[in-house]
Parts: C-alpha cells; sequence; structure tokens
C-alpha cells in the first residue's frame, strides 16, 4: 500500500513539474508574441503609406514608357507577385512551427515510462509526435 501512495505522489508531483513547464513556456511565448505584435501595428502604418507612395511613384516611372493603364497593370502584376511570394513564405515557415516542444517531448517521455511495462504502451520515435486519437486507438487496440 505504501508503494501505490509513493507512485502516486511522484506520478503528482511530475504531473506538476509538467505544468509549470508549460506555463513557463507558454509565458514566454506569450510575452514575445505581445512584444512583436505591439512592435508590428506601431510600425504598420507609416510603411501603409510608404508602399502605397512607392507604388505611386512606380506608376508614374512606368509611365514615361508606356500607356497609364499599362502601367497601371504592371505596377498590379509586380504587386500581386510580390504578395503571392510573401504568403508562400510566411505558409511554409508556419507549417514547421512546432509549439511547445519541451512540454511535449516530455509528457510523450512521462507517458513511455508510465505505461512501460505494460501492453498498453505506445512508443513513438524520438521527437514524433503521436496525435492523442491515434495513440487512444492504439491503446484500445492493445498495442
Amino acid at each position: 500500500m505504501r508503494s501505490v501512495k509513493n507512485v502516486l505522489e511522484s506520478l503528482s508531483l511530475l504531473l506538476e513539474q509538467h505544468f509549470k513547464l508549460f506555463q513557463r513556456e507558454l509565458s514566454g511565448e506569450l510575452r514575445t508574441l505581445l512584444k512583436s505584435l505591439f512592435i508590428l501595428l506601431l510600425c504598420l502604418l507609416p510603411l501603409l503609406f510608404g508602399y502605397i507612395f512607392l507604388n505611386i511613384s512606380l506608376v508614374f516611372c512606368f509611365e514615361l514608357a508606356m500607356p497609364f493603364w499599362a502601367a497601371l497593370l504592371l505596377a498590379g502584376v509586380l504587386n500581386f507577385l510580390l504578395g503571392g511570394w510573401g504568403i508562400w513564405l510566411a505558409g511554409r515557415r508556419l507549417s514547421g512551427l512546432e509549439f511547445f516542444p519541451e512540454s511535449l517531448k516530455e509528457l510523450f517521455l512521462t507517458r513511455r515510462v508510465v505505461f512501460q511495462g505494460s501492453k498498453l504502451s505506445v512508443e513513438p520515435g524520438e521527437g514524433e509526435f503521436v496525435s492523442e486519437g491515434a495513440a487512444s486507438r492504439a491503446d484500445d487496440a492493445g498495442n
């Protein structure tokens, strides 16, 4: 009975440490996010006005060599391509973003230790993410 109590106390302490790690990661990431958003909002309006004036200047520069409608079309196509490239670049960068990597790693290590000797064990590879649904299905199947 005493060993069960010790195991439960250890598990409780381990879960408490997981929550503290999660909270520390969340507060650090949230602080960085809020600072970045504040700086972005401060710089967005001057950037927007500069971009508009740059495009107007570009259209007038193109107008020296072609009709006004063609200069507008060319400036629009260049902006369209630049915006598409920026969205593609941001999407590629966001697809590789990992949220709370240390917390997830610790949770998977804890799960491996807790279920190690039983048939309910699911062994993800090092750094591999197994969704909760997939892990539950594997547990239900007895793997």
